[in-house]
């Protein structure tokens, strides 16, 4: 179950572009992003330009696309939610929780931070979208990790 709980979540980080995985920015009003197709319209969203994810530092790199990632408005902000962040809500310290039900096993959220950039790559626990709206989850087990590139 926890495998395809694995599978699910990665699906889902990556099954759209943009600023936000299920193509929206937390707020609603302000609309899902661009993505910048060049160099320059990188540059308006202090962008990093290149060559991101698989094969970025050996010979494949000529093979691929620059892209860009953007800077997010909201980085290090405190979230439980992928949609309280621009980018993601990426758990560094499993100790960090809010506890709503001291069980046990306690029940509640994991507290992460949004992410400096609209999408991120490697092994990383991210919290997804969601999270809040499904209920207070078991804390006794830390996050898994998930795996893009």
């Amino acid at each position: 179950m926890r495998s395809l709980l694995v599978a699910f979540a990665v699906a889902l980080s990556l099954s759209h572009p943009g600023c936000h995985r299920d193509g929206s920015s937390p707020s609603v009003a302000a609309g899902p992003r661009k993505v910048p197709q060049t160099e320059a319209e990188c540059r308006a969203c202090k962008g990093d330009w290149g060559v991101h994810g698989m094969g970025r530092g050996d010979s494949a790199e000529e093979n691929r696309a620059s892209s860009c990632l953007c800077r997010t408005g909201d980085a290090g902000k405190t979230c439980k939610d992928g949609r309280d962040c621009e980018g993601e809500c990426e758990v560094v310290d499993d100790s960090k929780m809010e506890i709503t039900e001291p069980g046990p096993p306690p029940r509640g959220y994991f507290v992460g931070r949004c992410t400096e950039f609209d999408h991120v790559f490697g092994c990383r626990k991210l919290i997804m979208d969601g999270t809040v709206a499904r209920g207070p989850g078991p804390l006794d087990e830390p996050l898994t990790e998930i795996c893009i590139d």
